[in-house]
Order: C-alpha cells, then sequence, then structure tokens
C-alpha cells in the first residue's frame, strides 16, 4: 500500500514499520497524503521520489507474528502473505518460514524479497530508507532532504496507535534462521552498529 505525499512523492507503506503513525505524522506536519488507489496491499510502489521504512528483522518477526495472530482471532488478516506459515508459537512460525522457503528454492526471506526493490531504483529515481528504530527523527530528515517545509513540533507530537502487545522471544535457532532469510537485509542495512538517528539510507538509480 503507498501515499502520494503532496502530489510528486510516494510513500510505500510497509507493515509493522510504523507506517500508520508515519501516515497521520504526515497529515500532522501540514502535508497532503492520500492513497493511491488501485494500490495493492503488498505491493512496492516507486516514484521519482520514494520513501520507505525499515525495521530490523529480529523485532520485526516477532512483531508481524503478534500483529497477524489477533487479525485472525478478530476475523480479518485472511489474505496475508504469509498466513499458510502462522502458528500460535513464534519460533515455529519461523521455522514454517524457513522451510517453506527451502522447499520452493527461494534465497531470500520476506523482508528482504519485499526491499530489494527499493534498494535498485530505476535510473533517475531515488529512494530514502529509514528506521523504524529511528522512527521521527528519520522522517523528518528525509522530509527535510525532499525539500518540504513541515511542522516539525505537531509531526513529532503525533499519537502512536496499533502498537502491538508484548511479543513471544525468539529461540537462538529462530535467530540463525532468520539471519540466513534476510542476509541482504542485515548486510545493507545492520552490518554497522554506529548507525544514528540522523542517518538514513539513500539509493540513487544510475
Amino acid at each position: 500500500m503507498a501515499f502520494l505525499v503532496e502530489d510528486r512523492v510516494v510513500f510505500n507503506r510497509q507493515r509493522r514499520t510504523g507506517s500508520k503513525w508515519t501516515k497521520n505524522a504526515l497529515l500532522e506536519a501540514g502535508l497532503k497524503c492520500e492513497l493511491i488507489k488501485g494500490d495493492s496491499n503488498h505491493s512496492c510502489s516507486r516514484g521519482p521520489v520514494t520513501f520507505c521504512f525499515l525495521r530490523n528483522p529480529f523485532t520485526w518477526y516477532p512483531s508481524y507474528h503478534s500483529h497477524i495472530s489477533i487479525l485472525i482471532k478478530l476475523g480479518s488478516g485472511k489474505r496475508d502473505p504469509l498466513l499458510n506459515f502462522l502458528d500460535d508459537d513464534l519460533n515455529t512460525f519461523v521455522k514454517k518460514i524457513y522451510e517453506g522457503k527451502i522447499h520452493v528454492g527461494k534465497k531470500f526471506g520476506f523482508m528482504t524479497e519485499t526491499y530489494l526493490e527499493f534498494i535498485n531504483p530505476d535510473p533517475g529515481e531515488i529512494c530514502y530508507v529509514g528506521r523504524q528504530e529511528y522512527l521521527a527523527d528519520h522522517l523528518v530528515l528525509i522530509l527535510k532532504l525532499i525539500g518540504f517545509n513541515i511542522n516539525e513540533t505537531k509531526l513529532r507530537k503525533t499519537i502512536k496507535h496499533h502498537v502491538s502487545p508484548s511479543h513471544q522471544e525468539l529461540s537462538r535457532e529462530s535467530k540463525e534462521r532468520i539471519r540466513v532469510m534476510e542476509a541482504e537485509i542485515f548486510e545493507q542495512f545492520y552490518s554497522t552498529t554506529s548507525f544514528s538517528s540522523n542517518q538514513i539510507h539513500i539509493f540513487r538509480g544510475s
């Protein structure tokens, strides 16, 4: 699912990365933000300028598992792409995804498959990728780099919604499986511990 910001910038919503808060924060900042009609729930939309947010796979999988489990209990989430792997136990859920990928010969995990499109933009395009761990700071930085004049104070005061309750813990085996599946994510975005709230990832099409 994607949103068009001020009729010229695409914000690509990725699940469990603070996207609901981001959309509300954009509105609070005084920017027009409209859903791109016909955009799929799980597609990757891009424009001349695109931005999205990423989350550490070690926190993304527990958050995703908790969220989809709640949706299923509420009678929703029946078209979720990971539904066939769902299990009440987080580590069984991760194991099923890992074994499913191996069985069909797929190399990448769910997150890497999604983000490979963003880190390889077409010629003339630019993509900013912020981190969920620094959500407000990175959103402000991205908007300023794009050149938007924003109300930063109101943006930072945006109330958080849809925060998942406590998550189950990943086992050591699950972490190893996630590290294998999402190796590209770890290499591209989490290979250094020196990353900070005033840095984002910028990819330019050549």
